[in-house]
């Protein structure tokens, strides 16, 4: 019997824990910090169910799956910081990130490991149609931003707005707003001012009243985090009672409406998610979501408990390979998501519904489509 040294008996284990052999190890990497952590935290949530559902049915392909989870802080330098340690733990694949200019900033770390991300929520146009390491469950944003500047203009009496973005988070922020603008006008609307901030910034809230007060627009539409949305609305909502409050779809969640408020009623907002889905799979999901973790489902953990899946569903055509995991991400048919199977298509896009959502009593309903 030939004896190893203890060195290299280690080194092998180490190999026998990794991606390829006993056990797949999945990264996650999301803010779980600071202003953007409701989202990140749904996303954790979202995906640890996904990974003990499937642990729960003999893992992939016979192999356990391993959740290694970091937090991005949500911020750039956090997030190569964290995808450097999970790199150096073997992931196969990294579950992240949730805002676009965070992704944006680990493109080179991607191509460097040869690892591929896949994002729940990351919805810049800055990514799409690109072969690279990159796959999405989140559609382009533009599309729903399109979808609801046409309701506004077609469904209300609204005919200027206010667009105002948080510049930390530019390669969404800024590109929503963009594609609200093209098509508002287009609609003959008129976009009578554009306001940028930080939201780290102090009196940033103070200096967007101040916008509103004198350009009077019929709407504002702010780009900004379910956190900082929710503080504006509650400074704005007692001074202009009867100005229309727009949100993009980065703060759907449950927490700003309980963080908001009354001041949340009535605030309109387009995504490719809606809370009273009734597809059977989705009324699955909510049920085993609350009484896993105690509290409703928002579109974070949805999404994050898709992008698992995908990993899942890659793993198995790649025979179980991680090196060719990423070949077998795209395109991909068939994915048994929770609001239904999709697909991504070879760019690793994908493509969903687009829902208006109004909050009433202190829920996010559907409106009827434009």
């Amino acid at each position: 019997m030939v004896r190893l040294p203890k060195v290299l008996f280690l080194m092998l284990m180490t190999f026998l824990a990794g991606c390829g052999e006993s056990e797949f190890r999945i990264g996650f990497s999301a803010p779980l910090s600071g202003h953007y952590a409701e989202m990140g935290r749904q996303g954790e949530m979202g995906v640890l169910l996904a990974v003990e559902t499937l642990n729960a049915r003999g893992g992939i392909m016979g192999r356990p799956v391993k959740l290694i989870v970091r937090d991005d802080e949500g911020t750039r330098s956090g997030a190569v910081k964290a995808d450097m340690e999970l790199a150096e733990a073997d992931v196969c694949a990294i579950i992240g990130h949730m805002t676009s200019s965070v992704a944006m900033a680990t493109l080179p770390l991607m191509k460097q490991h040869g690892i591929p991300y896949i994002s729940p929520t990351v919805s810049t146009p800055h990514l799409t149609g690109i072969k690279d390491l990159f796959f999405r469950v989140q559609p382009e944003n533009t599309e729903w931003a399109a979808g609801l500047s046409t309701f506004l203009f077609t469904h209300t009496d609204v005919r200027s707005l206010l667009l105002a973005e948080d510049i930390d988070n530019s390669d969404y922020t800024f590109t929503v707003n963009d594609a609200i603008a093209t098509s508002f006008q287009n609609d003959d609307g008129k976009i009578i001012g554009r306001m940028q901030f930080s939201a780290r910034d102090n009196h940033w809230i103070k200096q967007l009243i101040h916008g509103v007060e004198r350009t009077r627009p019929d709407a504002v539409v702010l780009a900004a985090s379910a956190h900082d949305f929710a503080e504006f609305a509650k400074a704005f909502r007692p001074r202009f009672p009867d100005t229309m409050l727009v949100m993009s779809s980065w703060a759907v969640t449950p927490g700003m409406i309980k963080q908001a408020g009354q001041a949340a009623e009535g605030v309109i907002s387009a995504i490719s998610y809606t809370d009273d889905n009734s597809h059977p799979d989705f009324l699955d999901f909510v049920k085993r979501f609350k009484k896993r973790f105690g509290i409703r489902p928002g579109f974070a953990a949805a999404r994050a408990y898709d992008a698992m899946l995908v990993v899942a569903t890659g793993l198995e055509k790649a025979g179980g390979d991680p090196d060719a995991l990423p070949r077998n991400l795209a395109p991909m048919l068939k994915v048994p998501g929770v609001t239904g199977t999709f697909d991504l298509d070879e760019y690793g896009d994908v493509k969903r519904p687009v829902y208006i959502l109004k909050v009433e009593n202190g829920r996010f309903r559907t409106l009827e489509m434009p």
